[in-house]
This record gives structure tokens, C-alpha cells and sequence, in this order.
């Protein structure tokens, strides 16, 4: 299946945040958003208002993004896409979870939540 590269609907090209940091499953427990670069590596930064833009920066696409929150123990509770800045479709969720898996996480079962704006 090929990917397909999501251009952000903000095209200003914000510096990436210093605390945008590659995935690892010893962050602290939290909600984060996640971007997943065309490289397939998985990026998160803290959530908050509009940080979507900044986790890669340079307005660069992104193959999958969202919101995650790591629980206890690093395994990830809950991932989605919800994101203003990309808005890819809920299959990308397959694609984070691939990369995430690949940089050592652990996936809760009943994590994936997809958001589909045409189905609320």
C-alpha cells in the first residue's frame, strides 16, 4: 500500500519546537500529538493549541498524525488522527502504529480510536 504524504493546511513554516523529540517508550506518561515523517520515524511534542505544525516544522508533510497518551509503564492508551494541521484519514493510524512499534512501543489493544469527521 503506498503512502500518501499530507501537506500541512498551514503552510507557515514555524521552526520545529525544541521539545519535539522522536518517540521512545520511556517518556513520561501524557498526552502528546504525534507526526510521522516520510521516513516513517514518529515524532511528539507535548499537546496544546496548534503544535501540530511544530513537531516537524518547515511545513514539511507528514504520512500520519494525531493525538497519543502514554499511561504507565510507557504503553500507549490512546492514539488517533485528530489533527487540524494534516487531517489524514484514519488508515494512516495503521502506519503510526507500524512506526511506533519499530522505535519500541507498546499498543494497547483498545487504543486506536480513528477520527472521521464525516462519520460525527
Amino acid at each position: 500500500m503506498p503512502l500518501t504524504a499530507y501537506a500541512p493546511k498551514d503552510a507557515e513554516r514555524y521552526k520545529r519546537h525544541p521539545d519535539s523529540i522522536l518517540f521512545s517508550p520511556v517518556l513520561k506518561s501524557g498526552d502528546y500529538v504525534f507526526v510521522q515523517d516520510i521516513e516513517g520515524k514518529v515524532w511528539v511534542l507535548p499537546n496544546g493549541c496548534h503544535v501540530h505544525p511544530l513537531v516537524l516544522g518547515r511545513a514539511r508533510p507528514a504520512v500520519a498524525a494525531g493525538e497519543l497518551t502514554i499511561g504507565r509503564r510507557g504503553l500507549i492508551e490512546l492514539i488517533n488522527n485528530q489533527s487540524g494541521t494534516f487531517q489524514c484519514g484514519p488508515d494512516c493510524l495503521f502506519t503510526a502504529i507500524g512506526g511506533l512499534i519499530m522505535q519500541g512501543a507498546e499498543v494497547s489493544p483498545d487504543a486506536v480510536r480513528p477520527y472521521d469527521e464525516e462519520t460525527l
